[in-house]
């Protein structure tokens, strides 16, 4: 039986006019995350991307904006 594959996006305002988007996923899911922030990147190209892997067994990726 396949497993549901299932990412998570969260969307929070930090002070002024930034936003902090979230990106979690599990390892089996690197290509759905890839596309989400692919997607992302179109709507936000000067955002700062950062990848932590320090709550397993879920794999973050981090995009903030300034605008």
């Amino acid at each position: 039986m396949p497993r549901n594959r299932k990412i998570d996006i969260v969307f929070r305002h930090k002070k002024g006019d930034s936003m902090k988007i979230t990106v979690a996923y599990l390892p089996g899911d690197e290509q759905a995350a890839t596309a989400a922030l692919a997607a992302l990147r179109r709507l936000h190209p000067d955002g700062k991307v950062r990848k932590s892997d320090r709550h397993p067994p879920y794999l973050h990726i981090y995009l903030t904006t300034k605008q």
